[in-house]
C-alpha cells in the first residue's frame, strides 16, 4: 500500500507521542486529545487502521474518563504497545 507522506508523518506523529507518554513527558490526557486530533487528520482513507485504533484509543479514553490513570498502569500499558503495534504494522505495509 502507498502511502501519501502527510499519512506517514502523521503515524510518526502518533509513535512519538506514544513514546512520550511512556517517558512521562506528556499526560494520558494530551495524548488521548492529540492522537484523536492527529487520526483526524489523515488526508486518505485508512478505515482498516482507523478501526483497528479506536478500540485501544476508545480503551486510553474510558481510563481517562473515569478517573483511573492512577489504578489502571498495566492497562494503558498493554493498550499503548498494542497502538505501537498497529501504527508500525501500517508504516512497514508501504
Amino acid at each position: 500500500m502507498k502511502m501519501y507522506p502527510h499519512t506517514r508523518r502523521l503515524l510518526n506523529r502518533i509513535l512519538e507521542l506514544l513514546g512520550k507518554y511512556q517517558s512521562q513527558e506528556i499526560s494520558l490526557q494530551y495524548l488521548v486529545d492529540e492522537m484523536y486530533w492527529t487520526v483526524n487528520a489523515f488526508s486518505e482513507n485508512l478505515d482498516e487502521f482507523i478501526e483497528e485504533w479506536k478500540v485501544y484509543w476508545g480503551d486510553l479514553e474510558e481510563i481517562l474518563s473515569i478517573g483511573a490513570e492512577h489504578r489502571r498502569q498495566k492497562e494503558i500499558s498493554t493498550t499503548i504497545t498494542a497502538l505501537v503495534s498497529i501504527v508500525n504494522k501500517y508504516l512497514s505495509a508501504e
